[in-house]
């Protein structure tokens, strides 16, 4: 298990001993694209509600194609001291936390890729099994054995490429397997035993060593809480801040939501209108805002298109097509004008 990988000493010890724990890890991790997909929410959640985004990513960053991100940087040290702001709920601050185990998880993996953009939303079942396939060429004891040879590179090249990694990337990744092969065979093991001159993208032992400490740290952290999955740790997380959230006394967290309806019953073909409005009670600026009108009826079928909807009055927002911002301490509302046609209440009143 990744586990197991993260805690075994030998492995710390022996490079010979990589491609054992990188096939545990790429056979252990096939949703990468699901952790990152939600490390993106918490951090876009986080930022919003006055901080800045979750304590592990570096410039606030996902890896994405074409752009680096702090997985790599969480590899090398463990980060400056978090001050959480003081509106937070304890439940966002377990969320923020949660979070930098999710990309802790991730470390070890980045650190063997040597390339953080490897690993972003999309990364799935590709990733895993051209993972397998690499295993399969350098699994073995001698140096000969774990160099990829060039006919094994073109092999590899024949497969289906990881999600959202091209040719060139591979190229890097299998030179720096083979780079970490010739040094470890010359007594190059760490950063600090590279001569002066010579290339530094190869799998260093100690900065290995620091990521998989993050991981087995967040094995435990995560197994401590009561979870053995990272993601369903998070999942509860966020249930537990939606239940302190609609607690009253947290109203001045994030941006707080009213809807108004001027008439819960269509009892005629007369307009009514609904009101949005939120509350940013922040620090910062609420950006991104989107707004989609749905109307249902008391049975949850959409019926939206029994109405008609005038494009809506806005106040201290500017829009709601993506592009609409809040300022910080600051009402907003957005009012829509609904017209019901001869179909939304035909003989009777509906709700």
């Amino acid at each position: 298990s990744a586990a197991e990988c993260a805690t075994n000493p030998e492995v710390l010890g022996c490079a010979g001993a990589l491609n054992d724990c990188l096939a545990k890890l790429g056979a252990e991790v096939p949703v990468v694209g699901t952790v990152l997909t939600v490390v993106g929410c918490l951090d876009d959640l986080l930022g919003r509600c006055g901080g800045d985004g979750l304590k592990g990513l570096v410039n606030g960053k996902l890896p994405k194609p074409g752009q680096s991100s702090g997985l790599a940087q969480r590899a090398l040290a463990a980060g400056d001291p978090v001050i959480y702001p003081s509106a937070w709920p304890a439940s966002m601050v377990v969320l923020d936390e949660r979070g930098g185990r999710l990309l802790d998880f991730l470390a070890p993996l980045v650190v063997i890729v040597g390339d953080p953009t490897w690993f972003h939303p999309g990364t799935g079942p590709d990733y895993a099994a051209w993972m397998s396939g690499f295993d399969v060429h350098v699994a073995g004891e001698t140096p000969e054995v774990r160099r990829v040879t060039p006919a094994e590179r073109n092999e590899l090249l024949s497969r289906p490429f990881p999600e959202g990694v091209t040719a060139d990337q591979l190229h890097r990744f299998i030179d720096r397997w083979n780079r970490t092969v010739d040094y470890n065979v010359a007594n190059v093991f760490d950063l600090a035993d590279v001569p002066v001159g010579e290339s530094t993208d190869f799998i260093a032992r100690d900065v290995f060593r620091n990521a998989v400490n993050l991981m087995s740290t967040a094995i435990e952290a995560t197994e401590a809480d009561g979870f053995t999955d990272p993601v369903d740790a998070i999942l509860q997380g966020l249930q537990d801040l939606r239940k302190e959230l609609a607690d009253p006394a947290n109203e001045g967290i994030c941006g707080r939501v009213t809807l108004k309806l001027d008439q819960e019953a269509v009892i005629s073909r007369d307009a009514f209108e609904a009101t949005l409005e939120v509350n940013n009670a922040s620090d910062n600026t609420l950006g991104s805002l989107a707004v989609e009108v749905i109307v249902m009826n008391e049975s949850g079928q959409d019926v939206t298109d029994r109405f008609g909807l005038r494009t809506p009055t806005l106040s201290r927002m500017g829009a709601v097509d993506g592009t609409g911002e809040i300022a910080p301490h600051t009402t907003a509302s957005a009012v829509w004008v609904i017209i019901p046609s001869n179909d939304a209440a035909p003989e009777t009143p509906v709700e």
